[in-house]
């Protein structure tokens, strides 16, 4: 049996193999494992939110919830599933999402970029403000006779 897959053992004393789901089945019925771990994940869409987010500010922003709120209908249902065998000391092993999964990811991963540029323009502007702040201050400090008054 051949299949396409890259082997991985760094940082690891176990030699991993990531599989593609469709030849999962094949490669279990040839390896014949003793045990073949299955791992689930629920979906919540806050969490899921959470993990993409870059700023845990940005989980408060009014487009973050409503992302959350659009998604709640799938909290609960299964969204991701790990498996894994262990064959000849190294592991073989796949993780499959669901399409809308994917879906929900490329809109959290959306939304953190246009987060992350709102944040950039309002620390431009906050900066902005701050300089016009202190160019004003420079300028009354100027204008005061006791600032270029001679030293005493």
């Amino acid at each position: 049996m051949f299949i396409d897959a890259v082997l991985s053992a760094e940082g690891r004393e176990v030699i991993a193999v990531a599989v593609n789901g469709d030849q999962f089945p094949s490669l279990i019925r040839h390896i014949k494992p003793k045990i073949v771990y299955l791992s689930v994940t629920a979906f919540d869409a806050s969490d899921e939110l959470m993990g993409s987010l870059d700023n845990e500010d940005f989980f408060e922003n009014p487009h973050a919830k409503k992302l959350i709120a659009s998604w709640r209908f799938r909290d609960g249902q299964t969204c991701r599933a790990v498996l894994a065998a262990m064959q000849d000391s190294t592991i073989h092993g796949i993780i499959e999402a669901t399409d809308w999964l994917k879906e929900f990811e490329e809109q959290a991963e959306s939304l953190s970029s246009e987060l992350q540029l709102l944040d950039k323009e309002s620390e431009k502007q906050l900066e902005a403000e701050g300089q016009k702040k202190i160019t004003i201050k420079v300028r009354q400090l100027m204008a005061d006779p006791r600032f270029s008054a001679s030293k005493v």
